[in-house]
């Protein structure tokens, strides 16, 4: 499957994403044209975007395990949700938009301790629930055009639900909660990644690149090979899921878990403009066919992949060296002039490979499951040294 953009070029800075530690929103299904996607009116939002439950298997998990999470209050199903009526501020049907078979959550046990993270529409909080950490979602009540941001934590909640893959971030649940207007949405409960996102680490470890234990053949060797995971598990569905928004802030890191990819759902409502220069993605990392309104695919995924490499080799945002206006960088992009730069100690192999991810054309770019076969090799030869 292949989607097409509509080709306008961004200029918003390339940094202004606030890490939380937990997932944000993303990825979309193959099978879609880019039209349908991007130019999506707000007025259709919700209503494609939140599927009816007729569009999920209609059983339940029995128990009230799921996650690493065990409370006898833990219910599933919608059946928590009314589905009679819509209110009268929404007009989301949530009962109706969330997978029947999500495990809804008892607000009163939750216990929040501390806010990880905050951005124009969600807040992203630390809480226990059944003596487990956890991350909770929610929207901040500023949030303008709230029907669409519900639209994506529902789009977000059945995306990771079907998804459960050891390399993106874990749905625990959803919990029930009334807006200060009476109105009725959800929070997401997310597994919680001790070390926030990737960008983050990579800041605090600026000037320890020769770090064996945070170098190629340490902390991001592994991170570099299980993001390729995650997306060798979304490229390889039928039809393949593509993110879209691969780059270090959207990869959660922790101390015994590894990288997880975060980040499916949002970017499914929101226009290409939106999309490239809004908090949640920038263009720095996005292929050139994508750029200049050619029909993509997964490959675009790719090319984003080998961008992530340099910001594992650097500690910066691709261009962080150039002077050139963002728009310039964009322009320079999309005509293949232009590739983000590596540092001199950064291993041949891996500037191959990152080159392989970044060529113009998308059909010559390894496909995922290639890529965890190569990445296996090369940090094969680190061990051998």
């Amino acid at each position: 499957p292949r989607h097409r953009s509509n080709g306008r070029l961004p200029v918003r800075s390339p940094n202004n994403h606030p890490s939380n530690g937990t997932a944000g929103g993303g990825g979309t299904a193959g099978g879609h044209r880019g039209s349908s996607i991007f130019a999506r009116k707000k007025s259709d939002a919700a209503r494609t975007s939140a599927a009816t439950s007729s569009d999920f298997p209609s059983h339940r998990p029995s128990g009230a395990a799921f996650g690493g999470f065990t409370n006898p209050s833990m219910r599933t199903g919608g059946s928590v949700f009314d589905t009679s009526h819509k209110t009268n501020q929404s007009t989301i049907s949530i009962g109706d938009a969330l997978n029947p078979a999500i495990p809804v959550l008892a607000e009163e046990d939750m216990v929040y301790t501390r806010v990880l993270g905050r951005g124009a529409k969600g807040v992203v909080w630390l809480a226990s629930y059944a003596g487990e950490s956890c991350a909770v979602k929610k929207l901040v009540e500023s949030a303008g055009d709230r029907d669409d941001v519900l639209a994506n934590l529902i789009v977000e909640s059945n995306m990771l639900f079907k998804l459960q893959h050891p390399r993106i971030i874990a749905l625990v649940g959803v919990v029930p909660v009334t807006s200060a207007q009476g109105q009725d949405e959800i929070a997401l409960v997310m597994e919680y990644m001790d070390q926030g996102d990737l960008f983050e680490r990579l800041q605090k470890t600026k000037g320890q690149q020769a770090n064996a234990s945070f170098g190629w053949a340490g902390d991001k060797g592994t991170f570099m090979l299980h993001v390729a995971e995650g997306l060798a598990s979304l490229h390889q569905r039928s039809p393949p899921i593509i993110h879209r928004d691969i780059k270090a802030r959207n990869i959660l890191v922790d101390s015994r878990k590894g990288a997880k990819i975060c980040d499916f759902g949002e970017s499914r409502t929101r226009t290409f403009e939106e999309t490239m220069t809004s908090n949640v993605g920038t263009a720095r990392w996005i292929a050139p066919e994508v750029l200049i309104n050619e029909d993509y695919s997964e490959k675009a995924d790719i090319y984003s992949f080998g961008v992530l490499l340099s910001e594992l080799d650097t500690h910066n945002i691709p261009y962080s060296d150039s002077e050139m206006e963002e728009r310039q960088i964009m322009q320079l992009v999309a005509v293949n002039r232009l590739r983000p730069t590596f540092s001199p100690e950064c291993p041949e192999r891996i500037q191959h490979l990152a080159r392989a991810c970044m060529q113009a054309d998308p059909m010559l770019r390894p496909d995922a499951a290639r890529l965890v076969r190569t990445i296996m090799e090369i940090l094969g030869s680190f061990v051998a040294l």
